[in-house]
This record gives structure tokens, sequence and C-alpha cells, in this order.
């Protein structure tokens, strides 16, 4: 018999051959990828839905008309270590302690973060971007390095359309050591801030009204998660699981600044009510929620302390609460 003879196979065909394997190998793999990234995201939806900050509370479809001044903190001026050791008797010991700061790994069922403990609250402000007259924002390490501050965590709200702001616009208002750096003195926002007496206050107030209050440095956003001393119904606000940011002061005045990671095999993030009860467990009296998901950042001793999600590094901000 004669023997059969193999027909040579062309470059081309060699090259599509291969394509052909490579697809059938990749096709099933990426589909069940795909699935697994559809899930993650209808758990935690929230990429941070913005609210306008005018004339109405960060608690979702809840408006507020009065101004309520919700600062309820009594401390030393000279606030001390042996005050602060008083307030967190009941927490693990600090992973890391240095000028006045300590630092606390967090953790639950689905996240796993960073709170600080700043022991005086008087070395907190809000730092900007710039002047918002059209520049794009900065990132939270670059705003921390613009004021030579010690930590950082981005604050306020931010127009985003599309989720692709360059963050150099914020929602609400701005109040920066002591001046008006955007909003409107007669318009109503939701404030979160510091006052001249250095206690944290949270309520809905206009700018006029902010600075005769004496705020010294404020942004927008929210949910309120501690209201004197009562932890907020937050169930299912702002989206699912994610990445979050939150500040908040303790009775004995030292201030709590909150990231938890999100969107990441060891840490999936957290839902709003999480978030409320870590405030809560670390003995706030008033507390809020930041900008969360691709925009938290905590950046403390040259660097970025969490886990970002946004995989082209820190992103632009209008916004962030520094620590001298």
């Amino acid at each position: 018999m004669e023997e059969r003879r193999r027909r040579k196979l062309s470059p081309e065909e060699i090259r599509r051959r291969k394509i052909k394997k490579l697809v059938r190998y990749l096709v099933p793999r990426s589909v069940a990828f795909c699935l697994v990234t559809i899930l993650v995201i209808l758990i935690g939806s929230s990429r941070v839905n913005h609210i306008n900050g005018k004339s109405r509370n960060a608690v979702d479809d809840a408006v507020v008309t009065e101004y309520k001044d919700v600062a309820l903190i009594d401390f030393d001026e000279n606030n001390s270590p042996d005050n602060s050791d008083t307030a967190e008797k009941n927490l693990s010991d600090p992973f890391y302690e240095i000028s006045g700061i300590k630092f606390y790994k967090v953790q639950g069922d689905l996240y796993t973060g960073t709170m600080c403990v700043i022991e005086d609250p008087q070395r907190v402000f809000v730092g900007t971007c710039g002047d918002y007259t059209g520049e794009a924002g900065l990132s939270v390490p670059q705003i921390c390095e613009k004021y030579s501050a010690t930590l950082a965590i981005n604050a306020g709200g931010m127009e985003d359309p599309g989720g692709y702001g360059d963050g150099g616009t914020p929602i609400g208002i701005v109040i920066s050591q002591g001046a008006l750096k955007f909003g409107s003195l007669t318009e109503s926002y939701d404030i979160i801030g510091f006052d001249n007496d250095n206690n944290f206050v949270i309520g809905n107030m206009t700018g006029q009204q902010a600075l005769d209050r004496g705020v010294r440095d404020a942004v927008s956003f929210g949910p309120f998660l501690v209201v004197d001393g009562v932890e907020q119904s937050v169930a299912g606000q702002r989206g699912g699981l994610n990445l979050r940011s939150a500040i908040g002061q303790r009775a004995d005045g030292a201030v709590l600044i909150l990231a938890i990671d999100g969107r990441a095999a060891h840490s999936l993030g957290a839902m709003m009510e999480d978030v409320a009860a870590v405030m809560v467990e670390y003995g706030a009296v008033n507390a809020a929620n930041l900008d969360g998901g691709g925009s938290t950042v905590l950046y403390y001793d040259g660097t970025i302390q969490n886990s970002m999600s946004c995989i082209f590094g820190a992103r632009g901000c209008p916004t962030a609460f520094l620590v001298q």
C-alpha cells in the first residue's frame, strides 16, 4: 500500500491552529473569571455614589432642614497618653505607635483595615488640591506632601462622571484652615469637620452658619455613622462590600481615622454598617463616612498603608484629612 503523504501546513495554517487551541483553552477560564468578577461587583457594587452635598442629609433620602450641633466632646487641651489609655483599655495593643498616633489592625469576616488614633485633635485639618479653578486633583500622597503633613486620608466627595473624574472639583463644601475654599455661604451642606475648639462637628448647615459656628475645617460626604454616641442605622447605604474611609472622635477628643481594604482576595470590603460598628468599637461619639471605593488611600511615613483597588495608583482627589 502506498504510504499516505501528509500535506505540509503553511505558516498561516499553523498560526490559525495555534490560535484555535489557545481559544479553546482560555475561553472557559475567561468565562469563569468574568462570572466571579460580576459576583464581586454585585456584592460590592458601590463605586461610591457621590452625593450632591446640597440641602440634604448624607443619609439617603432623609432631608435635614435644621442646623444641629452634635459635638459632645470633653477633653483636656493637652490630651495626655494616660487619658487615651483609659479610652483604649478594651482594645488590643496597637501594632505601631509613634508621635502621638497609634495604629491598630481592624479585621472582620470579610475585610481587613487600619484604625489610626490621633491623640491631639488640633493636629487634624483639611488639605486641598488647589484653588478649584480648573486644575486636576492631587493624590492623597501629593496633598500630604504639599502640606508637609505626617498622615493623610482621602476626605470629601468629588465630581466623577463615569468614574473618570480628575478629582479637581469637590462636591458640597470645603473649608480649610478657617477659609471657605469651595461652596456657597447661602447653600446648605452636610458638614464633616472640626471647629476652632477642636470638636468634631457633623450636621447640616449653610456655609455662613458653618463659619459662624467656628468650623475651621470641613468637607461634605456621608452618611453619618455615629451621632451623639448612638450608632446610626446605615444598613444598605452606599452599596455593598467596598473599600471604606471614615473619621470620628472619641469623648476624650482623640480622632479616629479608618481605612478598610476591599476588592481584593484578602479583603472583599466592608458594608456601611460594618464601618459604623468599628467606629463604635473604638469609642467614637460622633463619626462619618468619607469617600471610599477607589478613592480610599491612607498615607503615612511616605508610604500608602492600605491596599488600593485602582491599578493606576492613587487617584486625584480634591481634599484630604491631614495630621500635622
